[in-house]
């Protein structure tokens, strides 16, 4: 609104609310910067101190004085490491080396000199550069330090650009140039995580052009065009003012190219389909990349904000890599399917051939044995093949590796039409918060919703009663006539979304991706029930859902179906699918009642 008031164009690829806060944010960092010298000068270092930094500091390159306090110049020194890009950055990595802060007078002589630099960085400046990503430890606040003093933008002078650059929207926490260099940070923490992603840290032969990329992979936001291809371009020329091999150049120029492939694959399509993991494996090329990318996907995502990260995202986003690295190792992305029919009919080979759980489980559709253990499958056959004409059963099971609960629904086809929808409803109603949906149709007319959700009524395990509760709201919705009510409860204290920040409802079409599968992509605000009535108006266009993605990032959502025709095909009438749109337009846009 501010923005607005003062008339602040767009302009440059730039909303005005952006350009009027990046001014805003260079205001009061240089009014933070005026007050830490003001602190500085009057606390100033006491004399035990400064006699004890004279004493018992070591001298390193003649040029600096390292502890035993704070990593300092030796006498004289001051002009000559402020004058050389080369001299600043081995002060920085002094820091980094020794983890201690560097003195503030010698760092505020250094802010004070870099606009005199030469622009280009000579050789030694660029070997001081690239030798601080030989470490890990401390290696994003040393970039910090360079960026906050302008030396970092010699090197890669796209952050002169993301500088105190917002992004406008309800995900991104940070301005670009904190983001990028948060997620080198985060990158770096990978060393000490004890599943996929420690071991895939570990597995890395080399690790600088992964770190580059994250440095680089937001650069290209702010101008008119996608910001992936922008930042592609930057990267390439970064790497050629870095003067790197061509390999790792053109690995860094990919990387940066790609960095959002693999978290739109994981969180807004359904990997089973496996004609998904097989492009995307082949788009890859080869298990470094995928270790590289996989591990830039994790670190990105976890530089976007507080809370963005969970362990559900984890695990999906580990069972994508290790089903992709299969394909690239040879085995092929249908050999963890292969395992699964190998697990059930050991399991099952003690049953009769005439058991009708035997006679489903050979005839299984692979995206349920992709995503579902053995015994699972056993279980839940076994209840399929016990229900009654009319019946329905219903699973809930705490999943306290990903923090999730898992939601398991059987029941007849021909008997309960719009299974999907109903459920989905069901568990909007009792406030859970749905992640993911895998829709199997098996033999004989059977259907199984699988539902992944979190309860944000519960901290941790919900109780037996919750759970119980849950099962019986699904059992209500599937035989209710009508729809459920999504009334919003009013809390005043819950945080107001701006009219500015609702975007407009847009629904996209892919019917090139999935072989098998027309993808839906609806991006809209969140609003109670809107799964629900986006579900039933797939449902009334005679559609069905085979998976389902949500995605929310607090009151915007990313809802992603893959449906079929009433013959399993793909929707590629021109017509349906404008009426589709329309109708799912129509209810996403509609507003949730306060109560």
């Amino acid at each position: 609104r501010i923005a607005q008031g003062r008339a602040v164009p767009s302009q440059d690829g730039l909303l005005g609310v952006e350009r009027f806060m990046r001014e805003y944010f260079g205001h009061t960092r240089r009014v933070a910067q005026v007050r830490d010298a003001m602190l500085r000068g009057l606390r100033g270092p006491g004399p035990l101190r400064r006699i004890a930094s004279g004493v018992l500091g070591n001298v390193v390159d003649g040029l600096y004085r390292v502890g035993p306090f704070h990593v300092g110049a030796v006498s004289g020194a001051v002009a000559r490491i402020v004058s050389s890009t080369s001299a600043i950055i081995r002060l920085v990595e002094l820091s980094m080396l020794h983890a201690l802060p560097i003195d503030p007078v010698v760092w505020e002589a250094v802010r004070e000199a870099v606009p005199a630099l030469p622009t280009e960085p000579d050789a030694p400046a660029v070997a001081a550069f690239l030798g601080l990503f030989e470490r890990t430890d401390g290696l994003g606040d040393a970039l910090r330090q360079l960026h906050d003093v302008g030396v970092l933008e010699i090197l890669v002078p796209g952050f002169a650009h993301a500088r105190h650059l917002l992004q406008f929207n309800n995900y991104h926490k940070y301005t670009v140039d904190e983001h990028c260099i948060l997620a080198v940070e985060r990158a770096t923490t990978f060393a000490r995580d004890d599943a996929w992603l420690g071991r895939t840290w570990r597995e890395l032969t080399r690790r600088r052009p992964l770190l580059l990329a994250l440095l680089f992979h937001d650069l290209g936001k702010g101008f008119p065009q996608d910001h992936s291809e922008v930042g592609a371009v930057i990267a390439r020329d970064t790497a050629a003012r870095l003067g790197l091999a061509a390999d790792e150049a053109e690995l860094i120029e990919g990387l940066v190219l790609k960095h959002l492939t693999m978290a739109h694959l994981a969180f807004r399509r359904d990997t089973g389909d496996e004609s998904l993991v097989v492009r995307f494996a082949c788009d890859v090329g080869s298990p470094e990349t995928l270790r590289m990318l996989s591990l830039l996907t994790a670190a990105d995502m976890e530089a976007v904000g507080p809370g963005t990260w969970t362990r559900w995202k984890a695990d999906i986003l580990g069972s994508l890599y290790e089903r992709t690295l299969a394909y690239l190792d040879g085995e092929g992305p249908s050999r963890s399917a292969d395992r699964t029919r190998g697990a059930l009919a050991a399991l099952l080979a003690e049953r009769d051939s005439a058991d009708p759980v035997v006679r489903l489980a050979k005839r299984l559709p692979a995206s349920y044995l992709h995503e579902t253990p053995a015994a699972r499958i056993v279980e839940e056959l076994g209840r399929l093949v016990r229900l009654p004409a009319d019946g329905v059963f219903t699973l809930t099971r705490w999943q306290p590796e990903t923090g999730t609960v898992a939601v398991t629904v059987g029941a007849r086809e021909d008997v309960v039409a719009g299974v999907f929808h109903r459920v989905a409803g069901a568990l909007s109603g009792e406030r859970l918060e749905i992640l993911a949906a895998g829709i199997h149709t098996l033999e004989g007319g059977l259907v199984l919703d699988h539902f992944t959700v979190i309860d944000p009524d519960f901290a941790g395990e919900p109780t037996a009663e919750r759970l119980a509760d849950i099962a019986a709201a699904i059992r209500a919705a599937i035989k209710a006539d009508r729809s459920p009510d999504f009334t919003r409860r009013w809390n005043p204290f819950a945080p107001q979304t701006a009219p500015a920040a609702i975007h407009p409802v847009r629904v996209t079409v892919d019917n090139e991706s999935s072989r098998q599968a027309t993808i839906l992509e609806v991006f809209a605000h969140d609003s109670a029930g809107l799964l629900f009535r986006i579900a039933k108006a797939i449902f009334e266009a005679g559609l069905s859902v085979q998976a389902a993605r949500i995605g929310t990032y607090l009151d915007q959502v990313v809802d992603v179906f893959h449906v079929t025709d009433s013959s399993g095909g793909k929707l590629v009438d021109p017509a349906r699918l404008a009426a589709l749109r329309r109708a799912i337009e129509a209810v996403a846009a509609q507003p949730t009642r306060p109560a």
